[in-house]
């Protein structure tokens, strides 16, 4: 059994005395479920009683599924030994719902809105629209209707007619980006809503950096009670209960504040969205990686959700179904949870006494050979003694106690057990998993991820309803105009090559032009409208048309727009379509538009050309153009950014200098956008696959067997293409499989290299290496690009390491094996025509090329077939014999100038070429010793690119040995004079040890990342660090990034691709991000 329960009990976590509630909260509620799990502490508890059997009435199918703002985890980690990974942030895998009457209410986050059904037949009565998606369900209380949007508001509605009454943004400022998928708040609303004693609670914000809010407010009014900041995301259903407001994070621990004043209270160091607060305890998630309810100054079961009521509460676990009384169980665990710390205490003890103090041991022994049947009665007690009932039972979803039935939602259907022995009485099927349950009013609704919203109740079986969307229809009336918006959006996505992305309809009036473009293509519409009123009739008309929420409609003031600058793929006007209207400030439309082909295009019928022209002498639009096409249009392309660096290699280029050279990101950042991809297409951070590319703003993702496409500056998913056999792990060790150039992405699989057209991913070219010229299975390993040649090496056949699983006892360490080939080439990447060959035993980590040469080390003496039988070897073994630095001619292959080395290397090999000194820059780790101690040292070799003259040497002393945080294998980033890692800085020209610079690296399992003058680290967050000004900070402190080459400085942003899967450590956000320098303050 393993310590802090990996796979059954967790020990104590913390105790806790808070004063008994007096009641349980279901009373008063029997009518109705007005809120999740029926009440503010969310237990699922209803005095109801369903006569059985039940009888499906309706089934209400919505026009979308529903669209969980969290991809799942990865399905393993393998670093612990953990399998099947549970999700730990899932509140809207369907569509919960809240009950008043004869009113069911629900909401929506793929159209925006919330909407209400009759709760007897599943027709709609209403729907309410906002700017952003809905995912919680509301809350209904005195005939109102509360929910939260990630448009950044919270809302009252009247429950009767869905008319607003209120509505409270708790920033006071107004700033929107991509997030999850749709152009959102900075500020969302992600927590569900809890209303107690005329207040309604709620959370806003998931960036601490930028804020998080947590506040009450008046029920009536919608106006504020109270307001503070938390220092982390609030994320999840809120709870009440005992006076205290619970607020669940994430994937981290969850916080109490009063519900007076909101002070803090408490607060539980564990995870998940999930929380039940009843009679002064709190049921929650606990585990890192299977869902484990924490009894809060308890204990932790192995078990997924909870039902309490009074002294008895139903436990639903991986395996079985269990009813409990509470306080002996409490009780008895309790007890176990103190004897297990016990006896790790003494194991402590045991382990330093040793042999060094005989007496002490033997004690200790005795001490815990009597703790050890202590605790096994104790184990005997809880697991077997505590039961009311057990069943066994793997697949229940959700759980509702209505009177003396305990309903269970499962996958693919909904059943009844009596709460005396657990025997099952009813069943009736349902189409997907069974998330959410609900009783009111006579009936069981059931809500499945399919989207479905099903109603049972008590009678003889009839029919079932089922009440669908009504078909898409347009909403516009057949005017003049139509020809007008058809003819406009046609001629404006003829000039946009790709039609993915964001759109940006400024003046959208009614949403007419933005319908059209929705229409005939794939973006995400953002339509901006000064008129409230207007802005409100364009969403009612965009979801008749199925197109709300792909399109979102905002009501934004003029001035300043509230989006990032470089998101938009288009902006257009849908005034001046109409108008002939031409902006009198482009400045704002420039900073939004994307850099790299982004286009904003305004006119049509009413611009002339004569007034286009001058507009544009006015404005100095640089890039613009008038053309003639259906009318008259303003057209502006933006080019490439001015100081925008690439990352088009494993290290930024083939020279492998790990530095962007971008000098546009510095100073303070800002969230430019988050979402996918998510952790479970991506390879586990131990194994440490290659780093993402960023070019001309596509941002390209090595993810399991595929790589993934982005936009680069709003995370849309461009395409995505499956390469079995591409993965390749333990790339320090080795040579990545990528490398970009302007028109095709290179991957190396098996013994060919495919290229992928970087616009649309499809495979335009498959390059064969040169066969190789000894017997036996050969692969191609290192790849490069250069204008028209690509540079490949041939390996043997398995020599990169290509299986996941926990890699950490090959890859960390000392003394580790590195990754070889038998030959260099050059092919022409047009042709696919050999260039030139080179046979030697050329360690892959150590190609580099720069000023027309390439560079490398070779070990001679038959290093190949006496040492690397599998093409693997150790470097100490590898340079024990004859090594030379090799350099060719890059075109020709013609040797230009080689050098015999004796090189110290042990566990790793690098080679740099430096632009700023035309140097080749030699760097490798061996151990060695200060005084007495022990420690990895850093030897650096600069030669002269151009005869291989050594021009300085340094071996510097840095972390320990047999280190299993990177200790040996830290990459050099060379910043233009500089060559530093995280243990040093040196001047490039002269070796001199520089003073190091108070960054901090935190764990140290990832390498450097450089631009032009800051450098990106993974501490226990991103962080970057200033060079010029000296000063650091983390860009976030709610994600992690992967554990090698992860953050990449390019374009003018940075890039955070999700790297960090299988990671179970609790930090709020596992997904991608991107990063935007913030705006000079005004």
């Amino acid at each position: 059994m393993k310590d802090n329960q990996r796979g059954s009990w967790i020990a104590v976590l913390c105790a806790v005395a808070w004063a008994l509630a007096a009641a349980n909260g279901a009373e008063g509620w029997a009518a109705d479920w007005p809120t999740h799990r029926g009440n503010s502490q969310r237990n699922a508890v209803t005095e109801e009683r369903l006569s059985l059997p039940l009888s499906p009435v309706w089934l209400h199918l919505p026009r979308f599924a529903p669209e969980p703002a969290w991809p799942p985890p990865a399905k393993q980690d393998f670093w612990h030994g953990e399998s099947n990974l549970a999700p730990r942030v899932d509140f809207d895998l369907a569509y919960h719902v809240a009950v008043a009457g004869d009113s069911l209410f629900y909401g929506s986050p793929a159209e925006h809105a919330v909407h209400c059904l009759d709760a007897g037949t599943g027709a709609l009565r209403w729907s309410f629209f906002t700017e952003g998606p809905v995912r919680f369900a509301p809350v209904v209380r005195d005939g109102k209707v509360y929910f939260g949007s990630d448009d950044g508001n919270v809302y009252g509605l009247k429950a009767t007619g869905g008319e607003l009454l209120w509505k409270y943004q708790p920033s006071s400022d107004d700033r929107r980006l991509p997030g999850n998928g749709h152009m959102i708040s900075l500020w969302p609303v992600r927590t569900g809503l809890v209303v107690e004693d005329q207040a309604v609670y709620a959370g806003a914000g998931l960036f601490p950096d930028h804020g998080v809010y947590l506040f009450a407010l008046d029920a009536d009014t919608g106006k504020e009670v109270w307001k503070r900041s938390i220092p982390q995301p609030a994320q999840g259903y809120l709870a009440a209960d005992a006076g205290a407001l619970w607020v669940p994070s994430g994937r981290t621990g969850m916080m109490a504040v009063a519900l007076r004043d909101g002070k803090d209270v408490g607060s539980i160091d564990t995870c998940g969205t999930y929380l039940v607060a009843t009679q002064g305890r709190v049921f929650c998630e606990s585990s890192r990686y299977q869902r484990h309810l924490l009894i809060w100054g308890a204990l932790a079961r192995p078990d997924h959700f909870v039902t309490v009521q009074g002294e008895t509460a139903y436990f639903q676990g991986p395996r079985e179904i269990a009813a409990r009384t509470l306080t002996p169980y409490v009780q008895r665990a309790t007890e176990l949870a103190k004897q297990r710390s016990r006896h790790r205490r003494l194991s402590e003890e045991l382990k330093k006494a040793g042999t060094r103090d005989p007496a002490k041991a033997a004690a200790l022994r005795s001490q815990l050979d009597a703790l050890r049947k202590t605790i096994a009665d104790l184990e005997d007690q809880v697991e077997n003694k505590s039961h009311l009932w057990r069943r066994k039972d793997s697949t229940a979803r959700s759980f509702v106690l209505a009177g003396d039935m305990l309903f269970c939602g499962r996958d693919g259907r909904v059943t009844a057990a009596q709460t005396g022995d657990g025997a099952e009485v009813w069943t009736a099927k349902v189409a997907g998993r069974a998330y959410g349950l609900a009783v009111a009013q006579g009936r069981l609704f059931v809500s499945t991820d399919e989207g479905g919203i099903y109603c049972f109740q008590s009678g003889q079986a009839a029919p079932l309803q089922t009440v669908t969307a009504p078909e898409p229809a347009s909403p516009y009336p057949h005017d003049d105009l139509d020809a007008a918006y058809t003819a406009a959006a046609e001629t404006i996505l003829g000039q946009v090559p790709d039609h993915k992305g964001y759109a940006l309809v400024l003046d959208c009036g009614e949403g007419r032009l933005a319908c059209e473009i929705a229409k005939r293509s794939e973006f995400r519409v953002v339509g901006v409208e000064a008129d409230a009123a207007k802005a409100a009739r364009a969403r009612e008309s965009l979801a008749k048309t199925a197109l709300l929420g792909r399109v979102s409609v905002h009501h934004i003031p003029k001035g300043k727009l509230p989006y990032p600058k470089y998101f938009a793929n288009l902006v257009v006007s849908d005034d001046a379509v109409v108008s002939g209207k031409l902006p009198a400030d482009w400045s704002e439309i420039r900073r939004v538009l994307r850099p790299y082909g982004g286009v904003a295009m305004f006119g049509g019928p009413r611009l002339t050309t004569a007034a286009a022209e001058e507009s544009l002498r006015a404005a100095a639009v640089e890039g613009s153009r008038v053309l003639s096409d259906r009318g008259v249009w303003v057209a502006l392309r933006r080019g490439a950014l001015a100081g925008a660096g690439e990352w088009t290699h494993q290290y930024a280029n083939p020279a492998n200098t790990t530095c962007s050279g971008d000098t546009l990101v510095r100073g303070r950042m800002a969230p430019l956008w988050f979402g996918q991809p998510g952790p479970r297409d991506m390879i586990d951070r131990h194994n440490r696959t290659m780093a993402p590319l960023w070019k001309e703003g596509r941002l390209f993702v090595p993810a399991n067997e595929r790589v993934i496409a982005l936009d680069a500056y709003n995370g849309t998913r461009l395409w995505e293409v499956d390469l079995p056999g591409s993965r390749r792990l333990g790339v320090m060790k080795d040579a990545a499989h990528m490398a970009l150039a302007d028109d095709l992405l290179y991957i190396a699989v098996a013994d060919a290299c495919c290229g992928l057209n970087v616009a649309t991913g499809r495979r335009e070219v498959v390059l064969q290496s040169p066969p190789p010229e000894v017997s036996g299975k050969y692969q191609w390993g290192y790849v490069a690009v250069v204008e028209d040649q690509i540079f490949g090496s041939i390996q043997k056949s398995g020599a990169s390491l290509n299986r996941q699983g926990n890699m950490c006892p090959i890859l960390e360490g000392d003394f580790r094996q590195i990754i070889l080939s038998e030959e260099l080439f050059s092919l022409d990447r047009r042709t696919g025509q050999t260039r030139w060959r080179y046979a030697g035993a050329i360690p892959n980590s150590a190609v580099a090329l720069g000023d027309g040469r390439v560079y490398f080390l070779e070990a001679r003496d038959g290093a190949p077939a006496g040492r690397s039988l599998n093409g693997r070897v150790r470097i100490d073994q590898l340079f024990s014999g004859p090594t030379f630095l090799v350099a060719l001619d890059a075109k020709s292959g013609r040797k230009v100038w080689e050098i015999p080395l004796r090189l110290p290397f042990e566990h790793i090999v690098y080679l740099c070429y430096a632009p700023a000194t035309d140097a080749v820059l030699l760097s490798g780790t061996f151990n060695g010793k200060v005084g007495a101690e022990d420690h990895v040292f850093y030897g650096l070799r600069t030669f002269r690119s151009d005869t291989g003259a050594l021009l300085w040497q340094q071996d510097i002393a840095a972390g320990d040995i047999n280190g299993t945080h990177g200790e040996q294998w830290q990459h050099p980033v060379i910043l233009d004079g500089e060559v530093l890692t995280k243990y040093f800085e040196c001047d490039l020209r002269t070796g001199a040890l520089l003073p190091r610079r108070t960054f901090h690296p935190g764990h140290g399992c990832g390498t450097l990342s450089g631009s032009a003058s800051t450098i990106f680290l993974r501490g226990g967050n991103p962080q970057m660090f200033d060079m010029t000004s000296g000063t650091g900070a983390a860009l976030n402190h709610v994600s992690r990034p992967g554990c090698f080459v992860n953050i990449i400085p390019a374009g003018g942003i940075i890039s955070i691709p999700e790297s960090s899967s299988g990671c179970t450590c609790s930090y709020p956000l596992q997904a991608s991000f991107a990063y935007v320098p913030e705006p000079e303050p005004d």
